[in-house]
């Protein structure tokens, strides 16, 4: 089931844009007009109510048009375009696609005359084609007053009664179908039963609708086949031969035809692949130089950022280098200051042991002379005693002598490894 056809229940569709007025454009008068036109000159109506005298009206149109077509035109669309396109405009494409099917126009033509309209962007003021006859008008005006009945002759009574339940066939539609989507399969109760026959001209397909020519209809077309065939073709064998040579005929056009048709085709896909590959080699040589462009700019802003870290890695060495250097210095200076301390020190407790022992000395020589005995004893206890003394205080300071060495010594291996760090 086409979608366009089977709407009822639909949830979510939104609400119904209902348009007051009949024409929103102009051009939607003139579609109108259009196919009010067609269906006035149809083919058909010289067969139909009220059996229009259509061969003789001075007419190009000669194909078969009614209300069926036209909306077989429409929903042979895509369902999303149907919905997209407004009432009318279904109108101008299913009119349009039915006479270059018929052959009154190509396609080609059709898009180079509707470029030729919008090329200067006022469609509505565009100039209408010349032409128009008396005689058609006359036939159309007439069809407008009159129509043409749909009602048939029936070979047999009613099938259904009133009052009768029924249900309705389930069938996929075909081109075009009067049979509502939402009532497929469902059960109903007959509540009218009409007087004759009333039916579609042509016919939409299993749902039974539009059986063309009911009743006397049909056997009047059977009939006039029949003398069609014994008028051209004459008896069975010949008919059946000219039917063959007619067939014949036709397969060699058809393959005519097709291998036209395989030709133009093989023509059209290398032309296309001639095409695509042109574009991508030129896609490809563009995508090339782009790459090659941000390739090169790349490298050149990474060669300078990598300048740029160079420089500030210099200049960082550098500040390194003066940081190490004025360190070093002030630890040689400080160094230096207390080994002068240190030599300072032992030369005054040097300078004061000295004096010390000549103070002794001399008082031990003045006791000496007062005290002869006793200081020469004294005198010599005084000296073991003053040699031992010196001989702890020499041990000391050589100790501290020592110590202080090593402390140099220290300091300046010290030194020495903050300068080897530095280089």
């Amino acid at each position: 089931m086409k979608l366009q056809h089977h709407l009822g229940g639909l949830e979510n569709l939104g609400p119904i844009d209902f348009q007051k007025r009949v024409f929103v454009a102009p051009w939607e008068e003139r579609i109108f007009g259009i196919h009010v036109a067609m269906m006035g000159l149809s083919n058909h109506l010289g067969d139909a109510l009220p059996k229009y005298p259509i061969k003789d009206v001075p007419t190009k149109f000669k194909s078969f048009w009614t209300w069926g077509h036209l909306r077989t035109g429409a929903e042979g669309m895509n369902p999303f375009d149907y919905f997209k396109f407004r009432y009318y405009e279904k109108w101008l494409g299913g009119i349009s696609g039915f006479f270059v099917q018929e052959g009154y126009i190509t396609q080609e033509e059709l898009d180079a005359r509707t470029a030729e309209y919008l090329a200067d962007g006022n469609v509505a003021d565009a100039p209408l084609p010349a032409g128009g006859s008396p005689a058609i008008d006359e036939q159309v005006i007439k069809y407008l007053l009159e129509g043409d009945s749909p009602k048939r002759e029936a070979p047999a009574g009613p099938k259904f009664a009133l009052g009768a339940k029924v249900r309705i066939k389930d069938v996929p539609p075909e081109s075009h179908t009067r049979l509502p989507g939402h009532l497929r399969g469902k059960t109903g109760v007959i509540t009218e039963v009409y007087a004759g026959a009333y039916a579609y001209f042509f016919s939409t397909g299993p749902d039974g609708i539009g059986s063309p020519k009911i009743g006397s209809g049909v056997n009047a077309a059977r009939k006039a086949i029949t003398d069609m065939v014994d008028q051209r073709l004459g008896t069975l064998p010949e008919a059946i031969t000219a039917r063959a040579d007619i067939t014949a005929e036709r397969l060699a056009s058809l393959n005519t035809a097709i291998n036209t048709a395989l030709v133009q085709s093989m023509t059209d896909l290398e032309t296309g692949a001639d095409r695509i590959e042109e574009t991508i080699s030129k896609r490809i040589v563009a995508a090339t130089a782009s790459i090659s462009d941000d390739v090169t700019q790349t490298a050149d802003r990474m060669d300078v950022a990598v300048r740029n870290a160079l420089d500030q890695i210099q200049t960082a060495s550098r500040s390194i280098d003066e940081l190490i250097s004025i360190k070093a210095v002030a630890a040689a200076d400080a160094i230096g200051g207390k080994v002068a301390e240190i030599n300072r020190a032992v030369t005054e407790q040097t300078d004061a042991f000295s004096a010390l022992v000549t103070d002794k000395s001399a008082q031990l020589e003045m006791a000496l002379q007062n005290h002869s005995n006793i200081l020469t004893h004294a005198l010599s206890q005084n000296a073991r005693e003053a040699e031992d003394l010196m001989s702890q205080s020499t041990s000391r300071i050589l100790t501290d002598v020592t110590s202080a060495l090593g402390k140099l010594n220290d300091s300046n291996i010290l030194l020495q490894k903050v300068l080897d760090a530095s280089t």
